[in-house]
């Protein structure tokens, strides 16, 4: 199900030989992880899931908020420019990366209006544009990874009355973003839609499937689905990742870095 595509995505990663093999030593990057609440909730070692302190001192650096949205977190970038550019890193380093996640906190605003969907994503491009070119003229930005929206447990909290639109809302995100990183090489995007459900369908499959399932806009129940979520990778609040959720996307990031 999920898991075996989140398998198959880390064997894809892993299957890609390094982009540069000039040195025996392999330099790992900084990484920034940005974003709404997943990334804010993120237990990474030695940095505070409050603060965001640019340094390259540690292995990681987070810029993120509960409750941010796409339009929260780029203002919050445009507050740090000075003059014209934006300097997210002090000192020297040889380079960084991006791992992001948000805008599902965008989503219930937007219900199912295309042009308000398009807004989010331009928002989430800008942001992304702007995260990397933050490491100034002694940081090289290496690339971005970028989790999407994920298909949650609450949203099938009552199993008689599915919420299909928050479904519908988070297929249609996805599908969108995937989109647009298509046209940026060194962008890549994470597909989390199912990832947490028993089920190997793309997030295009699952926004077709949701899309069948509102219909007139009756209640749909649980067992109409093809597919359930779990809710193993989940805190209590059947929204947050729980550790062993984290523990994949740790994995996935690892995976990733490796390749570049």
């Amino acid at each position: 199900g999920g898991k075996k595509l989140y398998l198959v995505y880390l064997l894809f990663l892993l299957s890609n030989e390094p982009m540069s093999t000039t040195s025996s030593a392999a330099v790992i990057p900084h990484v920034l992880y940005a974003g709404d609440s997943d990334i804010a909730r993120w237990p990474l070692p030695d940095v505070s899931s409050t603060t965001y302190e640019p340094t390259l001192t540690s292995e990681s650096s987070r810029l993120a908020k509960s409750g941010w949205t796409a339009g929260d977190m780029l203002e919050q970038l445009k507050s740090m420019v000075t003059g014209e550019a934006l300097t997210l890193f002090g000192g020297d380093g040889p380079s960084y990366v991006v791992v992001c996640t948000v805008g599902e906190n965008d989503v219930e605003s937007s219900s199912d209006d295309p042009a308000s969907l398009a807004l989010i994503v331009d928002k989430i491009m800008e942001g992304m544009d702007m995260l990397s070119n933050g490491g100034g003229e002694s940081c090289a930005f290496k690339g971005a990874l970028f989790f999407g929206p994920k298909i949650e447990p609450w949203m099938f909290a009552d199993p008689l009355d599915v919420d299909v639109g928050a479904i519908l809302a988070h297929a249609r995100l996805s599908t969108k973003i995937a989109a647009r990183f298509e046209e940026r090489p060194n962008f890549q995007f994470v597909d989390c839609l199912g990832m947490f459900c028993d089920s190997d369908k793309s997030h295009t499959e699952l926004l077709m499937e949701a899309v069948a399932k509102k219909g007139d806009g009756g209640a749909v129940g649980a067992q109409e689905f093809s597919f359930t979520v779990g809710t193993e990778n989940f805190n209590d609040d059947l929204l947050h990742l729980s550790v062993d959720g984290y523990g994949m996307w740790d994995d996935i990031v690892r995976g990733w870095i490796e390749t570049l």
